[in-house]
């Protein structure tokens, strides 16, 4: 007899260590405490706007798929569609564009490069760097 991923629960993260470091360096780059990225409810517009950025990043940057991400952050997987769809629509912005690629290239530089592609979400190439100054940037978004 065959289970579908429902009747298993959520598979475990690949990168788990990955999924925190994306977490940390998110709640340090946007002000908010790591206990509110992970928080059940969905809080504040900034910390929710953070919590969707770590999860974009962990589908994009770390290769995790919707359902690896959901389980992390203990969501349903269209949450973390949802989120992901919102943050690239985001990316119009320069800015933070910036942001998110200076971002993605300090996880690529903790954890290497995604281990898979993620197709309508793939992450653009980031050199390591953390030149620009991440809070005045977010200053824009709050």
């Amino acid at each position: 007899m065959a289970f579908c991923e429902h009747d298993r629960g959520p598979e475990p993260s690949p990168r788990p260590n990955a999924a925190l470091f994306v977490k940390r360096i998110v709640a340090s780059t946007f002000g908010v405490e790591l206990e509110d990225i992970d928080a059940p409810t969905r809080s504040k517009a900034r910390i929710a706007f953070a919590r969707q950025t770590a999860m974009y990043l962990c589908n994009v940057a770390c290769g995790m798929s919707l359902t690896e991400v959901a389980a992390v952050f203990s969501r349903d997987r269209t949450t973390v569609s949802h989120a992901c769809h919102l943050i690239e629509d985001r990316r119009d912005d320069d800015h933070f564009d910036q942001l998110l690629e200076d971002l993605e290239g300090d996880i690529a530089a903790a954890y290497g490069p995604a281990p898979r592609m993620r197709i309508g979400f793939e992450a653009k190439s980031a050199a390591p760097s953390l030149k620009l100054e991440r809070r005045a940037v977010l200053g824009a978004f709050q």
